[in-house]
């Protein structure tokens, strides 16, 4: 023995350290949520009784700078929000005692954490926002109105900020408490009574700005639905419905039953996908389809296209393409995610949905798609060779003849007969067969012998 068997272990400190708390900086956040409140609330009374209140005495009487409505739309529910702040900031200044009574053991996390089941009547005025700025620049294309803002007494400071500034306060003042929560959190001892009331109330405030940005995406989808609806060219049935909401929009190439690329603009919803022509601001529909019992498939590469994919629809299947790797997969994980999440709602949509995919794969023989991928790909040479020439689509009527080697040949009248343009595709799918001097299979041949296989 070396005398040291019988030492007593060391004790080993299993607790985990804490930063070192800078007490005077703690102070110091606790002083500047304070003024933040005071500054706020300042700017909320600005508003309200420089601006809302006096066009509301006037509208109340004959003298009327703009209409009462318009004053809804520009300030919302303001004075709700002043009622929530000024609270917060009385009780504030009675536990503070105006910002000098401020020690160590100083708490507000219980303050916020009372305060922030209210803060949700922010949602109304963030969802407001953008309505509230159009409807201001409206508003002040009348002269009246205009020379109201302009005649506004000046700030201590001698600048006179417009009313812009003041009203976009509310929608940034969130973020801004939870920034200063956290920077508190930060400073402030685990062991301290004011800890937890501070992470409960910096996690409440949160969970109510989620809250909001979902209201406000959901507020702009809808928003949008509207847009397009407008925008649809012509007498058409609206596709403006409560629940409906717009995702995404975007330039493919839809592959017709004619054997050609046809340029595309999809505008898909959480409902629905319109297929449509863009027309400079305006869009032509030109199909649509659910996508509740729709399954969304990938398409091989071909030789000539590639970046494609299939909508198997309930009324028939498309097939798309779009200029990447990375489009392609990016519409396709979209609209699927767009089709379980409407399963999930209606899970009877299931059944319906395995029924469509069962009789539409019928449709989808490699020989009937050879068939248009030729056809397509003859076309697709020939717009080139149309752009170098210089000649129009009713120049050419191009006829395919599958020779022995399953190469596609094309004939170009020595004399052009018609120069309208036919209604029938430049690509005639009733080419004759060198074979037997017979028309070819249509596209509904083709598809019921198909059909007929399984």
């Amino acid at each position: 023995m070396d005398g040291r068997g019988d030492a007593p272990p060391l004790e080993q400190n299993t607790e985990q350290k804490q930063p070192t708390i800078n007490v005077e900086y703690r102070k110091k956040v606790i002083k500047e949520v304070l003024e933040s409140e005071r500054y706020y609330n300042k700017s909320l009374d600005h508003i309200i009784g420089v601006y809302l209140k006096p066009l509301r005495i006037q509208c109340d009487q004959d003298y009327r700078i703009i209409k009462k409505e318009n004053i809804s739309k520009i300030f919302s529910n303001i004075e709700l929000i002043k009622g929530i702040n000024g609270q917060l900031l009385a009780d504030l200044e009675r536990r503070l005692g105006g910002g000098s009574t401020i020690t160590e053991a100083t708490a507000i996390g219980d303050i916020f954490l009372s305060t922030a089941p209210f803060l949700k009547l922010y949602t109304q005025y963030s969802r407001n926002y953008d309505t509230a700025n159009k409807t201001l620049v409206e508003c002040e294309t009348e002269p009246l109105f205009k020379r109201f803002l302009e005649d506004k007494p000046k700030e201590p400071d001698g600048s006179q900020k417009a009313i812009t500034f003041y009203l976009i306060e509310p929608v940034q003042r969130l973020p801004r408490v939870t920034m200063l929560l956290e920077d508190l959190i930060k400073h402030t001892q685990q062991t301290h009574p004011d800890y937890d009331n501070l992470i409960k109330a910096n996690g409440l405030i949160k969970e109510v700005l989620v809250f909001i940005n979902d209201a406000m995406k959901t507020t702009e989808q809808a928003d949008k639905v509207v847009e397009i609806d407008r925008a649809i060219d012509g007498i058409h049935e609206t596709i403006v419905t409560p629940s409906r909401r717009y995702i995404r929009e975007g330039d493919v190439k839809k592959f017709s039953t004619r054997g050609m690329l046809q340029p595309r603009t999809l505008i898909a919803f959480n409902d629905i996908v319109l297929v449509c022509v863009r027309k400079g601001k305006k869009y032509q529909v030109k199909d649509q389809f659910a996508l509740a019992t729709a399954w969304i498939l990938d398409f091989q590469d071909q030789p000539e296209f590639k970046h494609g994919f299939q909508v198997v629809a309930d009324q028939r299947t498309y097939i798309f393409f779009t200029n990447s790797e990375e489009e392609k997969k990016s519409w396709m994980g979209q609209l699927e995610s767009i089709v379980e999440q409407l399963l999930e709602k209606n899970p009877a949509l299931a059944h319906q949905r395995a029924s469509v995919k069962i009789r539409k794969r019928k449709f989808l023989k490699r020989d009937t798609v050879a068939n248009f991928m030729m056809n397509a790909a003859v076309t697709e040479k020939e717009k080139a060779k149309k752009k170098n020439l210089g000649t129009s689509d009713s120049d050419l009527d191009i006829k395919l003849s599958p020779t022995p080697d399953n190469e596609v040949v094309y004939k170009e009248p020595e004399k052009v007969v018609e120069k309208k343009r036919p209604h029938r595709s430049s690509i005639s799918l009733g080419a004759m067969s060198p074979a037997d001097n017979k028309p070819s299979r249509s596209l509904a041949e083709i598809a019921a012998a198909s059909e007929g296989t399984g």
